[in-house]
């Protein structure tokens, strides 16, 4: 199997995703080119890298090569849906860093595409294979909290990097939530198991550089009649912090403190779940790993990966 990589200047994430599937032997490392022009090493097979790396960025790709089998896409978050489209129209599957896209319309377009050719898709919610939220699932899946009624999770990550940035323009990132807290909100409903119906959310602006308020709180009604609380936050001088609450009946979760009595007779105290956090915003620390041999396994078995493309529509929705 081979795979195309559209690389952004200054991202990392796809460079690790197509190292670890080079590692695992998915991939085979003598089709890729080594490029550390940019200080972090990126796996990547040619595909109108000039138009890329000299040229600035473009939402033409053209159609990526014959001979390869899914697409990356990481650019900045503006131009996902050019390549998005040219990969699904050729017949590739995706892999999508998130977010999908800055507005629904061009999200809309993304899941058009992918739906004509039934492709297969994955969003890069990579705390999706964070060993603390596969764990949560599990209590959640199981019944062990019982009836889930709130769910709130928050992304909070010191991002001053202002407009001259892309990660900084609104233009190219879109906002907070667009360009980080949008994992918070994918948690949020994943563990809410609802789709969200009513959202109401207030921001404010601080001396933050970046062309857009740095910090939102939205409340949200799922249909299944559950509640969710979710905050961005890039203002904050604090470390990155991803909060997670989810309340049931049966039991709680905050964060890595697991209240089950209905699991654990006679607890009478929060535990302690042993397991790596979900506690950088570096993205050498997420489980990319895990997001690329799920999305491979699918491939080869032809089974529905989690997240996709319509299961991220719900969380860009919001």
């Amino acid at each position: 199997m081979s795979a195309d990589v559209m690389a952004a200047h200054d991202w990392s994430t796809n460079g690790h995703l197509i190292w670890d599937l080079v590692r695992l032997g998915y991939l085979n490392a003598k089709d890729y080119t080594l490029d550390t022009t940019y200080g972090r090493g990126v796996w990547w097979k040619l595909w109108q890298p000039g138009r890329l790396l000299t040229n600035g960025w473009t939402d033409d790709p053209g159609q990526p090569p014959a001979d390869i089998d899914l697409v990356v896409v990481s650019t900045p978050h503006d131009l996902h849906t050019g390549p998005v489209v040219a990969a699904a129209e050729a017949g590739k599957h995706v892999i999508i860093e998130k977010p999908v896209a800055l507005t629904m319309d061009d999200v809309r377009k993304q899941q058009a595409a992918v739906n004509k050719t039934g492709v297969k898709t994955i969003v890069s919610f990579v705390l999706t294979w964070n060993p603390l939220l596969m764990t949560i699932d599990e209590l959640i899946r199981t019944g062990a909290l019982g009836n889930v009624f709130m769910v709130e999770v928050d992304y909070m990550h010191r991002i001053w990097c202002g407009a001259e940035k892309w990660l900084g323009s609104k233009k190219q990132a879109g906002s907070s939530f667009l360009a980080g807290g949008c994992h918070a909100v994918s948690a949020m409903q994943w563990f809410a198991r609802s789709e969200a119906v009513e959202v109401c959310a207030y921001s404010v602006q601080t001396e933050n550089p970046n062309d857009y308020p740095g910090t939102t709180t939205a409340v949200v009604k799922f249909a299944d009649g559950k509640i969710g609380r979710t905050t961005s936050c890039f203002d904050a001088q604090m470390p990155y912090v991803f909060n997670i609450g989810v309340y049931g009946t049966e039991g709680s979760v905050r964060n890595d403190k697991v209240f089950a009595p209905k699991l654990f007779p006679g607890q009478n105290a929060f535990m302690t779940v042993p397991c790596a956090l979900p506690e950088s915003g570096d993205v050498t620390h997420h489980p990319v790993g895990g997001e690329g041999t799920h999305f491979v396994d699918c491939i080869l078995e032809n089974k529905k990966p989690f997240p996709n493309l319509d299961d991220a529509v719900q969380t860009m929705a919001v």
